[in-house]
């Protein structure tokens, strides 16, 4: 495991949690805007869970067990939908009224949001009218990616990372150059085309400048074996000031005024400042793990899809709250009953998803063990 990543990752899921709950400082204290001054830019986060993606399926991929493709489908398959599929449909019921819930709009929305699809590929960029379950908008991208990793993989293992960074470049490239005549990184800019459909307009998050910050998290993935052997980053207490230095200025950003937003020249360049410094100080030193954001690393999946849930159920019954019940109690509240949801949700639905994948792939491997040859055609020496 590398500490940083999945410290950081909590602290991404933390971020956008905050940005979505800012509003409950708002209008409570002297500080007017108090929880736009401090989360305003929390939804930083996104961008740093990409790039953390990246990192993570090339360093998790390192290993050349003979069943590539088989072996990524599926630990991604039971990693991200059993949790998904459930959070979505709570949502559904949590946030549709009764009466519409069998209207054919509201059940197409659900089953597109469970593949999952965006709601509107005419929509504004790169949200394109979000899905059912509002932060789940970035699977789409998630998914993809996973896509084009795959078929990398498939090809090469050892060169996975040049063949996926080429084949997200070429067709993003290539699908801006053919729609608008230019490259933009600006992810807000979506292609000049009209959807007539979910699967045509896939093509906005096939294009999307947001899709290179899964590049960047794949380059360092490729980099970090090799950082100790760079001394002029890594010698004396350099790491550690280079760290310093980095979260005290992605920290001051986050609360400036300056309206960055997504994308790889925006929050997407804080990300890659914080997560190579990161990954410097972890290559060099052998840092302590800090139990409290190791502990937000391994529930940041739950935390992001559940922390909606918990805020959509608060505001379908705030009438029936306490008048005095708002600013930093309510915050506490919302916050504390997403942190416990989401660990129920680790504990009861990710972490035994997870073991179901492994020892599937523990049998299909056994059984190709059995039959003496590789799903790539290659035989096996059983002896």
């Amino acid at each position: 495991m590398i500490y940083s990543v999945q410290c950081l990752r909590g602290i991404a899921a933390l971020l956008v949690v905050m940005y979505h709950y800012r509003d409950f400082l708002d209008g409570v204290y002297a500080q007017g805007d108090l929880g736009q001054l401090l989360f305003r830019n929390g939804h930083a986060g996104v961008d740093l869970f990409f790039m953390i993606s990246g990192f993570i399926i090339v360093f998790s991929t390192q290993r050349d067990d003979g069943l590539r493709l088989i072996s990524f489908v599926v630990k991604r398959a039971f990693r991200i939908y059993p949790l998904l599929i459930i959070c979505v449909i709570a949502f559904f019921f949590v946030n549709t009224p009764p009466e519409i819930m069998s209207e054919r709009a509201s059940v197409a929305r659900l089953l597109k949001s469970l593949i999952p699809l965006n709601s509107d590929y005419n929509g504004q960029a790169p949200f394109f009218g979000y899905n059912l379950l509002g932060p789940a908008w970035t699977l789409s991208y998630e998914m993809y990616f996973y896509a084009a990793f795959a078929i990398s993989i498939t090809m090469s293992h050892r060169y996975r990372v040049a063949i996926c960074s080429i084949l997200l470049l070429a067709i993003g490239l290539g699908l801006q150059f053919k729609f608008n005549d230019a490259i933009n990184l600006d992810p807000f800019v979506p292609l000049q085309h009209t959807a007539s459909n979910s699967f045509n307009g896939h093509l906005q998050v096939l294009a999307s400048p947001m899709i290179y910050e899964f590049i960047v998290g794949m380059l360092l993935a490729a980099a970090f074996p090799h950082i100790h052997k760079i001394s002029a980053l890594t010698s004396g207490n350099r790491p550690k000031i280079l760290l310093w230095c980095a979260c005290v200025t992605v920290g001051a950003l986050l609360l400036t005024h300056v309206p960055y937003q997504h994308g790889v020249l925006g929050f997407g360049a804080w990300g890659l400042f914080v997560l190579t410094a990161s990954l410097i100080y972890e290559a060099s030193t052998k840092p302590k793990p800090l139990p409290v954001l190791l502990f937000f690393g391994e529930i940041s999946y739950s935390l992001y899809l559940v922390h909606m849930i918990v805020w959509r159920a608060w505001d379908a019954h705030r009438t029936t709250l306490p008048s005095y019940l708002n600013g930093l109690p309510l915050l506490a509240l919302m916050l504390g009953t997403s942190i416990l949801s989401a660990y129920g949700l680790h504990v009861v639905i990710e972490k035994p998803a997870i073991r179901f994948a492994r020892r599937l792939l523990s049998k299909i491997y056994c059984r190709t063990l059995l039959s003496g040859h590789q799903p790539n055609g290659k035989t096996i020496n059983a002896s």
